[in-house]
């Protein structure tokens, strides 16, 4: 798909990282018709969950293709990504987090509009400071005018159609001739909660997904249509899937969104990442979107000025290393790194004197902090500001008597990367961009 008053794809990547990488970004919209599903026996909290088809209904909805341009570079995996609409509009937070290593590596990415509330706006919506979101068919009437959404009791379906249509060779070939090796499922928070029920009740149906990853989701999954029976009070992964599932939670979703109460012992197929120091959304989704969804003219932050200083912790460096096990796990059976749970206490996360985070996944800003880094926001004035965590950072009498010198501060910093390395939960790239910045930092000085 061209064209339209925009001339653009809605949430394109910023020009520059597609010229930086060598990508080509294309539209394209998917037709068909879509199955609704209904519960079959019990649903218990253990996910092994079963659906009968129910309904069917036309639709049309778009997929967006991020591509390699020279085909050499194709790494063989496409992460298809279930885009989020819990703002009101399609966003793509994995690729946002993720992106340079996705594209470094030559790994395709396409994002499926799945749900009714990015094409016209219908469905329940978070409010975020700033911009009002816009749907698909308000941004760009003449664009995406003919998009036809039946509800979200067909989302699960029509991700599947979608997913199908990258592996066909006997009509249009989206990915322009490029030999699909592994396809992975990929969803963040309310997108997440849509895959632990595409995980756990679809796929044993459809087996069409190599692996899965499921970011940030809370304590269950999303209901199968609108007038479904209750859900079980929390669901795990079910333990008998054949394909590897990799839940990557963040500070923020254990007690925020309740995912403690689905905490699951990891297995050969199933793995679970906490990282401490990290938000459900965060400071680097912020700068990402900035770069793709500004209006023109507009300056400022909203988000900052409603929430004060947000979350500024690890969360893209780790979700980068995740992502890279992934890969191997889904195509050399190489397991991921266990990772320890964080820490709780109560009903709360359990902190150190500096107020960050025990346990889980560690990285330089937790153990060798200049601020305190929390995945909640404990001046936040609205749930979306709960989600964006909060940055409180030290005061220099504090730095001088953590670090003092600067040499101090970089040295702890190489040796927690280094050990994150080491041990699975840092790319090489991400460990030396984390040490490269504190040793361009005041830190210690």
């Amino acid at each position: 798909m061209t064209g339209g008053s925009h001339g653009r794809i809605f949430g394109a990547m910023p020009e520059p990282l597609a010229r930086q990488h060598g990508y080509i970004e294309e539209e394209y919209f998917v037709s068909g018709e879509a199955a609704s599903y209904a519960e079959s026996g019990n649903w218990g909290t253990d996910g092994s969950w079963s659906v009968t088809p129910a309904t069917t209904a036309l639709y049309e909805t778009r997929m967006v293709i991020r591509r390699p341009a020279d085909p050499s570079r194709f790494d063989g995996t496409v992460i298809v990504e279930w885009l989020n609409v819990s703002s009101g509009q399609d966003v793509d937070p994995v690729f946002s987090q993720a992106h340079e290593e996705l594209l470094s590596h030559g790994t395709v990415w396409v994002g499926v509009s799945a749900q009714r509330a990015g094409i016209d706006g219908t469905g329940n919506t978070i409010p975020i400071p700033g911009p009002t979101p816009t749907p698909l068919n308000k941004w760009d009437p003449q664009r995406y005018g003919t998009l036809n959404h039946p509800g979200d009791d067909y989302s699960y379906d029509m991700f599947t159609q979608a997913g199908v249509s990258l592996l066909r060779r006997d009509g249009p070939d989206p990915l322009a001739g490029l030999q699909v090796g592994s396809l992975i499922a990929a969803g963040e928070s309310q997108s997440a909660a849509r895959m632990v029920t595409y995980v756990n009740a679809i796929h044993p149906g459809t087996g069409l997904f190599d692996g899965f990853l499921v970011h940030s989701r809370g304590k269950g999954g999303s209901v199968l249509h609108a007038d479904g029976p209750p859900q079980p009070p929390f669901a795990w992964i079910r333990a008998d899937l054949p394909v590897p599932v990799l839940q990557f939670e963040t500070e923020s979703d254990i007690f925020g969104i309740e995912f403690v109460k689905a905490r699951q012992p990891d297995t050969d197929l199933i793995r679970t990442w906490e990282v401490a120091g990290t938000a459900h959304l965060d400071r680097a989704l912020i700068d990402y979107k900035a770069q793709t969804e500004r209006p023109e003219g507009a300056s400022g932050d909203p988000i900052t000025d409603a929430c004060g200083r947000v979350n500024e912790g690890p969360q893209g460096p780790v979700m980068s290393a995740a992502i890279s096990h992934l890969r191997q796990w889904v195509s050399r059976r190489e397991l991921p790194p266990a990772a320890e749970q964080i820490g709780t206490s109560g009903d709360a996360i359990a902190r150190d004197t500096n107020g960050i985070a025990l346990g889980g996944v560690r990285t330089p800003p937790v153990d060798a902090p200049i601020a305190t880094l929390r995945g909640d926001n404990p001046s936040a004035g609205s749930y979306a500001c709960a989600l964006f965590g909060s940055t409180a950072p030290f005061d220099a009498v504090k730095l001088a008597s953590m670090y003092p010198t600067h040499s101090a501060y970089v040295d702890r910093v190489t040796r927690s990367a280094t050990e994150a390395r080491d041990r699975g939960f840092l790319t090489e790239a991400g460990s030396l961009a984390l040490i490269e910045a504190a040793q361009q930092s005041t830190a210690g000085s």
